[in-house]
């Protein structure tokens, strides 16, 4: 089935997913709707409907359309405001910002709902602003984001696989043992191991691993690490964090950390 006239899921279709399911809204409904995703701008086709939900607030509304401002910071708040043709500006604050792509599934499905922007505009800002927190869709917010950092996992094994010259910088003629993965919400980590060995080199499926932080030195609040089992290592890991089993860099990303791990023995190389 496409969403969004897509096959081509990416996560911030997912997010946008997410917020429409949190209406309680079924998938079917989106097969409907048109939507067009700019860096910061959505424009929307619902019902006859022009949307657009951005966080800028340069343009004005077309005719026979709706135009959403959110996250407008004024002092310690946010302000989202709606404008339409012949419709008083209204306007709605939060103490922090709402996540645009969230904010325009949860739109969608009110919207379709009700007919009503107003109505729309009110529900989704209420559902969208406690997502990350102890409501309905907290399980659901929380799948979301794992399926995100299993994904980078993933991308990150892949591009770690065909930068075989990378890795045999490091080895330098052993075998290398190396993990990578991701902290979960309940600390244990979720971790992939890549593995060169003589003329051969392959991963294993991430799996769920519950006391490998405790192994890892200087883990704390980072919520990605590459670490090299240091029996494996005979070049220089002066930028690593080390104990006597392995060496690690961490970050907020694992695709980040191959990118960090490249520009340090690229550095290395020129020396």
């Amino acid at each position: 089935m496409k969403i969004l006239g897509r096959i081509v899921i990416d996560n911030n279709i997912l997010s946008i997913i997410a917020g429409y399911i949190a209406t309680g809204m079924e998938l079917l409904g989106l097969e409907k709707t048109k939507i067009e995703l700019d860096r910061d701008t959505i424009i929307l086709g619902i019902r006859g409907k022009n949307i657009t939900i951005t966080i800028y607030s340069q343009e004005k509304p077309e005719d026979n359309g709706i135009f959403i401002v959110l996250n407008q910071k004024i002092k310690d708040f946010y302000v989202h405001t709606m404008e339409s043709p012949g419709h008083k500006r209204q306007e709605w604050i939060t103490d922090k910002p709402v996540d645009i792509h969230c904010f325009t599934g949860a739109f969608m499905g009110f919207y379709l709902k009700t007919s009503d922007p107003i109505a729309a505009m009110e529900e989704a800002v209420d559902i969208v602003k406690s997502m990350k927190n102890d409501n309905p869709v907290s399980q659901l917010w929380e799948m979301l984001s794992y399926y995100k950092k299993y994904k980078r996992l993933l991308e990150s094994v892949e591009r770690l696989l065909s930068r075989r010259d990378l890795l045999e910088k490091i080895a330098l003629d052993k075998s290398l043992n190396i993990l990578i993965g991701f902290k979960n919400i309940d600390s244990s980590l979720t971790s992939s191991q890549i593995i060169l060995w003589g003329k051969n080199i392959f991963s294993t499926q991430p799996v769920r691993r519950v006391r490998l932080a405790e192994k890892l030195p200087s883990f704390s609040n980072s919520d990605s690490f590459i670490c090299i089992d240091i029996s494996s290592i005979k070049t220089c890991m002066d930028e690593f964090s080390c104990n006597e089993r392995y060496c690690c860099i961490y970050g907020d990303d694992p695709v980040r950390l191959i990118v960090r791990l490249e520009k340090i023995l690229s550095v290395k190389n020129t020396e």
